[in-house]
């Protein structure tokens, strides 16, 4: 899902807006902080993006890759991309300094998951038990590896071409699917069957979902689609 806020009239020193956000898997988060400053030479208004944790900050805005870092007192634009687990976290914007008040932004922000983590290699429709022991001999048993290692999944499979060519189009159908094209403030826990087999149409945005989720109907097998949540796609 993807969030926009922009905040008017804005912050006075020492004032913050918080945001709550939950990953239920490994993934992501990207988050932009933009505004115009007060007319001057160097920065007037100072806004600081902040993302924290249980035990604290874990990015300021602006951070430098796999650190940290602290809080920037230079740009009016601050971004944060880092790494996490599982876990909540709080995504903060805090009116540093603002001795021309209120400053006023725009915050843009977008957590994602790893693309098929954790969706056993026996859910891709076709690998069967067959298929699913020879890769669980050779350690591949998340279809995030299968999906990696696509290109040589004939030697993974010891599979003739056909098999092979026909898995890897799925497997490239999963590769192209966009998560970012969803509507906005879906249940990432809400399996896909919810979607592609039944028949939610009073909910918002049930149609547009359906039709972006359509393909992976050739992607999945159908009993496997009552176990895969959507936040397993990457939403």
């Amino acid at each position: 899902p993807r969030w926009l806020e922009e905040q008017e009239p804005g912050l006075w020193s020492g004032e913050l807006r918080s945001h709550p956000l939950r990953l239920h898997r490994p993934g992501r988060l990207r988050a932009v902080l933009a505004w115009y400053d007060a007319p001057g030479e160097r920065l007037i208004n100072d806004l600081d993006l902040v993302l924290m944790g249980a035990d604290g900050p874990l990015a300021w805005g602006n951070h430098p890759p796999g650190e940290t870092g602290e809080p920037d007192r230079r740009n009016t634009i601050e971004v944060i991309d880092i790494a996490l687990p599982p876990g909540d976290y709080r995504l903060e914007v805090r009116a540093h300094n603002i001795p021309a008040p209120p400053q006023g932004y725009a915050l843009a922000w977008f957590p994602f998951q790893a693309k098929a983590e954790g969706i056993p290699v026996r859910h891709l429709k076709g690998i069967g038990r067959h298929y699913g022991a020879r890769l669980a001999k050779k350690g591949v048993l998340d279809l995030a590896e299968l999906l990696q290692g696509r290109e040589r999944l004939g030697d993974l499979l010891e599979s003739n071409t056909w098999t092979t060519t026909r898995l890897q189009a799925r497997l490239t159908l999963l590769a192209d699917f966009d998560p970012s094209a969803l509507p906005a403030g879906l249940d990432p826990a809400t399996p896909l069957a919810h979607w592609l087999i039944g028949s939610p149409q009073d909910e918002p945005g049930w149609q547009a979902t359906r039709e972006h989720l359509l393909p992976l109907i050739e992607v999945f097998d159908r009993g496997a689609l009552k176990r895969i949540p959507l936040g397993a796609l990457g939403y």
